[in-house]
């Protein structure tokens, strides 16, 4: 299918990421209810898919488990391709539906806080160790030495 005047995306998960290992029908679930309150946020009145009818694989000639709808229609699907090294997704929102300028600002960063599960109070003891064992380094601060 020709997705001229799509909104198309992709969402690399490193292996590292609990989300890369999320099962294929939940973390599908998961990115596109983050896409749904985006696009509400946009003012867009989008809900995930409730009477699925299409199968995988369709693209927007029907809907399948946790597609994107707006006004009766699919609007929103993707695909998911996992190998050793983490997880891909590869979605595309198109039809009348379209959202603003601010949208891919607004679905990052909405992604970024959902999907993907970091620790703040974590953070800080990581900082300081890579500071300590690198970046605070003297021989890493000068840089290597030309002879």
């Amino acid at each position: 299918m020709v997705h001229e005047g799509d909104f198309t995306f992709a969402l690399v998960v490193p292996r590292a990421e609990p989300w890369a290992t999320t099962a294929a029908a939940e973390s599908y679930r998961q990115l596109h209810m983050v896409m749904v309150q985006a696009l509400k946020a946009e003012g867009i009145d989008a809900s995930l898919t409730q009477d699925p009818s299409g199968e995988p694989g369709e693209c927007f000639r029907a809907p399948v488990a946790h597609d994107v709808m707006a006004g009766g229609r699919k609007i929103a699907g993707g695909a998911q391709k996992r190998t050793r090294l983490g997880l891909l997704h590869q979605g595309s929102l198109q039809g009348a539906a379209q959202p603003g300028v601010g949208f891919p600002d607004l679905l990052a960063s909405a992604l970024s806080r959902e999907v993907f599960v970091w620790d703040p109070e974590g953070l800080e003891p990581e900082l300081d160790r890579l500071v300590a064992e690198k970046y605070g380094n003297e021989e890493f601060l000068r840089g290597p030495r030309m002879e």
